[in-house]
């Protein structure tokens, strides 16, 4: 996808140079020149909020690529609204929440209740696709809680 972004970007670039140059060297007067030069001068402008916008993009895609599975799912769930008492990680000394544990061999997905009872809801072979779970419990969670008008 950032392959395809660079050459359509040099591709603004071409065009941009192109209108540019045909605006400068226009050797007669013309009536339009000064339109065509503010047009240039508006498509250098419009190139430069593009190159901003494509690096502030770039940028961000870097970020989300550093961050670990864990912290993106975190991120997810900060942006939907779950309150963090509702998850944990490794921690099954939280009740009424759902928690993800590395067992060393798998990840299991496991509800505590308000009493501290334990129950394994899920066992998976990757963190990723354990992450996918919790995640797609919570947004049917949320779901549900927007379709029925219960809060938090």
């Amino acid at each position: 996808m950032a392959e395809e972004g660079c050459f359509v970007f040099c591709g603004l670039i071409g065009v941009e140079i192109l209108l540019y140059s045909w605006a400068v060297v226009d050797w007669e007067p013309a009536p339009f020149y000064k339109c065509i030069a503010l047009l240039a001068n508006a498509m250098w402008l419009n190139l430069a909020l593009a190159l901003f916008l494509f690096i502030c993009l770039w940028r961000k895609e870097e970020t989300n690529k550093s961050l670990s599975v864990i912290d993106r799912l975190t991120l997810e769930l900060r942006r939907l609204g779950i309150n963090s008492s509702e998850y944990a990680f490794n921690d099954i000394s939280k009740t009424d929440c759902m928690v993800l544990c590395n067992s060393g061999v798998n990840y299991q997905i496991i509800y505590v209740d308000d009493r501290g009872i334990q129950k394994i809801i899920a066992s998976f072979s990757t963190e990723e696709k354990a992450c996918d779970y919790v995640l797609d419990y919570f947004k049917k969670s949320v779901q549900v809680r927007k379709k029925y008008h219960l809060s938090n």
